[in-house]
C-alpha cells in the first residue's frame, strides 16, 4: 500500500493546531483579564463614591468601581475563552 507523504504532514499540523487551541485561549483570557484589571477600574475615594450613591464599606479610604462601557468587550473575550482554556486556568491557579 503506498501512502502519500503529505497525508501523513497533514495530519501532523492538524494534531498540533488542535492541542494549541486551548494555549491561545488561555492566553486571550488572560491578555483581557489583565486589561479589565489595569484599564477598566476606576478609584474613588468615600466622598465621590457617596455622592454617587454608593455605599462605601467602613474602614476603606477608596473604592474601585468597574466601568462596564470599558470593560464590556474583555469580559466577553473572556466568557468566550473560558471553556477551551479552563484546562490550563485550572492549573495556572495552582502556580499562583
Amino acid at each position: 500500500m503506498v501512502v502519500n507523504p503529505l497525508t501523513n504532514v497533514y495530519v501532523s499540523v492538524m494534531i498540533y493546531i488542535i492541542a494549541s487551541i486551548p494555549f491561545a485561549a488561555a492566553i486571550s483570557y488572560n491578555f483581557a483579564a489583565d486589561k479589565v484589571r489595569h484599564g477598566c477600574l476606576s478609584t474613588y475615594n468615600k466622598e465621590e463614591a457617596a455622592a454617587m450613591g454608593f455605599k462605601v464599606p467602613e474602614g476603606s479610604e477608596e473604592v474601585e468601581m468597574l466601568d462596564m462601557a470599558k470593560a464590556k468587550k474583555w469580559l466577553n473575550i473572556m466568557v468566550i475563552c473560558y471553556y477551551p482554556a479552563w484546562p490550563l486556568l485550572w492549573f495556572q491557579r495552582l502556580f499562583r
